[in-house]
């Protein structure tokens, strides 16, 4: 299970995440920055180095959780990126 967040502040923008085993165990964790200042953008940040992270350690099928449902709706094609 992916957990994944970002967000904006005057001056720092950021996103995070962590995969978590079916037992709730921590498999690996992760933070990065952008410049840009768009809460969305993070947020899509989050969601695709969550990805690339779980790849790396041979995660295949993965579900993702978050707070925010317009990076759902840009991945289900139901809204467009920004």
């Amino acid at each position: 299970m992916l957990n994944t967040d970002g967000f904006v502040q005057y001056g720092s923008n950021g996103y995070g995440g962590m995969n978590r085993d079916a037992m709730g165990n921590v498999i690996l964790a992760y933070a990065g920055s952008s410049p840009k200042s768009l809460v969305i953008y993070q947020e899509l940040q989050a969601i695709a180095e969550g990805r690339k992270q779980a790849i790396g350690v041979g995660i295949t099928n993965l579900e993702v959780n978050l707070d925010s449902l317009g990076p759902i709706n840009i991945l289900n094609d139901l809204e467009q990126s920004p």
